[in-house]
């Protein structure tokens, strides 16, 4: 069962569940507290279950000052940085992160991606990406950002992307061993009833 991941920017799991018992190992890396998080729910027959939610929300964060540019908002640039953290945390929930390509001498690269603003974000502003897999193959998968004021609500910005599973001594692209196969299988089969989002598989245009 796919099991989720919480990350939050300032380093903190926000968990108030108290019916739900958690297991959790956890570690800090780039500003992002990355957790293998497993959390079970007994149902009234008394078995265990999983709460994976839907889409996968695990990334959030806050706007620094050093990511405003002299329009005053925060510089596209920036805004690429957060998906990838984003991008980090699914790939932990996945297990395919840092621990993964130490492991197995693998990694997921980026090859393409697509990038929307949509809104203006500024200093302090909080924001949280949901992330959905709208694609996965013997070697490739595709996922979908959408990053939210995670006050307000609104949608900032989206980033969609294509990854490849990388032999990182080869340097060419290589099948995703079965596990992590099986794991993507069963999370495209969850994200599969969620709506396509809006802007994915975009053509650049004006």
């Amino acid at each position: 069962m796919v099991s989720p991941v919480v990350c939050t920017y300032e380093n903190r799991a926000l968990i108030q569940c108290p019916d739900l018992v958690f297991v959790l190992a956890s570690h800090y890396s780039a500003g992002c507290l990355r957790a293998n998080l497993m959390m079970h729910e007994k149902n009234n027959q008394g078995e265990v279950t999983m709460d994976v939610g839907l889409p996968f929300s695990a990334f959030k964060s806050r706007v620094k000052p050093e990511w405003i540019d002299y329009n005053g908002h925060m510089n596209v640039g920036f805004y690429v940085i957060a998906f990838d953290q984003a991008t980090d945390c699914f790939l932990e929930h996945i297990g395919m992160g840092a621990r993964y390509a130490r492991q197995t001498g693998c990694s997921a690269f980026v090859v393409d991606m697509n990038v929307t603003y949509r809104r203006e974000l500024h200093v302090g502003d909080p924001i949280r990406c949901a992330t959905q897999l709208l694609e996965t193959g013997e070697k490739k998968l595709r996922i979908f950002h959408q990053m939210f004021h995670d006050d307000e609500g609104w949608l900032a910005a989206t980033n969609e992307l294509l990854l490849i599973h990388v032999d990182l001594e080869a340097r060419k692209g290589s099948p995703f061993p079965a596990a992590v196969r099986d794991q993507l299988g069963e999370l495209a089969l969850l994200h599969s009833s969620l709506e396509l989002p809006e802007g994915a598989g975009r053509v650049l245009s004006l």
